[in-house]
């Protein structure tokens, strides 16, 4: 496996780009998600199981990129346990903490992962259709020079 860094930017374009798509919880000193945000904390939504303080903990994307589940699993270590607690949001919605110090509100917002600049999905779609095809073709090719002309 090779890792590497992407570039997650409104403005980026091409190759460079992170695909995945993230959710950003924003606190804000004030209420109504006002002024400076004095903590912003990022959250993968494919379903990934993370650890968080005593368990394991999910965050999924709606089909319409808007609603946020987070799914706690207190206790377990693997997303999987009995014990769950499910929390709904709605990116672009500010809640209040109803607290009289910082921090007062907090945001969900969704930043969608990039797709490759140019190509669409069933470009893509086509893409894989092709490589199988040429697999497929390389594989007989291989068979056909490996066999004797008698087994083909």
């Amino acid at each position: 496996a090779v890792l590497g860094l992407r570039w997650r930017s409104t403005t980026c374009e091409g190759l460079g780009c992170s695909p995945l798509t993230i959710a950003m919880q924003r606190f804000y000193a004030e209420e109504g998600c006002t002024g400076v945000a004095v903590k912003t904390v990022y959250f993968p939504v494919q379903g990934e199981c993370m650890r968080y303080s005593n368990g394991t903990q999910e965050f999924r994307l709606d089909m319409d990129g808007r609603n946020i589940t987070e799914v706690d699993f207190p206790g377990n270590d693997k997303c999987n346990g009995a014990e769950q607690n499910s929390y709904s949001m709605i990116s672009g919605t500010c809640y209040s903490l109803f607290s009289s110090s910082s921090p007062r509100s907090f945001l969900w917002q969704v930043e969608l992962g990039k797709n490759f600049a140019g190509v669409s999905a069933s470009t893509r779609r086509g893409m894989v259709d092709a490589r199988s095809t040429l697999f497929a073709l390389g594989a007989f090719a291989f068979l056909s020079a490996s066999l004797p002309s008698s087994d083909i």
